[in-house]
C-alpha cells in the first residue's frame, strides 16, 4: 500500500476489531491515543512505516499477542514496566527502532513467549536470568545493539528451544 500521513483517528470506533494490519506504508506520528479503547486488538501489525513516539497508547491493550512495530522510529526506555501487563503477549518486534535500556525480564514470564526481535537499537543490558518457566522461545534477535561485556551466564539455559 501506500498510505501517507497519521495513521486515522477514526480507528478507535472499531472497538471489537482483534487484528489490524497497516504495515508497509508511509504512516507517520505517532500511535493515536485512541487505540486505548480498542480493548480486543489481539494482533497488531505497524511495521516498516514512519511512526515516532512511544507505546505509551498500547499499554491498555492487555490482549495483545502480537506486536510488530519494526522499521519505525518509535522510541522509548525499556524497562521494568515496559508492556508489563501484556501477560498474553506471544510475539514482539520491535527491530529496527530506537529503544533503549535493558530488556525486561517479565517479557520472558510467559509460558507461551515464542518471539522476541529486538535488533537494532539501542538496547544495552539483557536479563541476567530467565525463568525457568519460559521453555517456548524459539527466536530471539538481539544483533546490533550496544551489548557488551560477558554474556549471561543464565539468561539462556532455560530457554530450550532456541
Amino acid at each position: 500500500n501506500s498510505f501517507e500521513g497519521k495513521l486515522p483517528s477514526w480507528l478507535h470506533n472499531w472497538r471489537q476489531l482483534e487484528l489490524l494490519g497497516l504495515s508497509n506504508n508511509g504512516f507517520t506520528g505517532s500511535i493515536p491515543s485512541g487505540f486505548r479503547s480498542m480493548k480486543n486488538l489481539t494482533y497488531l501489525f505497524l511495521e516498516d512505516n514512519l511512526l515516532e513516539g512511544t507505546l505509551d497508547n498500547l499499554e491498555q491493550n492487555t490482549e495483545l499477542k502480537s506486536l510488530y512495530i519494526e522499521d519505525n522510529a518509535l522510541s522509548q526506555n525499556i524497562d521494568s514496566s515496559f508492556l508489563a501487563f501484556h501477560k498474553k503477549l506471544l510475539r514482539l518486534d520491535i527491530s529496527d527502532n530506537e529503544f533503549y535500556g535493558e530488556v525486561p525480564v517479565h517479557l520472558f514470564s510467559g509460558n507461551n513467549f515464542d518471539v522476541l526481535d529486538a535488533h537494532g537499537n539501542q538496547i544495552s543490558s539483557f536479563p541476567d536470568s530467565i525463568s525457568e518457566e519460559n521453555n517456548t522461545l524459539s527466536f530471539l534477535a538481539l544483533q546490533f545493539n550496544p551489548l557488551a561485556g560477558p554474556f549471561p551466564k543464565n539468561a539462556m539455559s532455560n530457554m530450550k528451544n532456541l
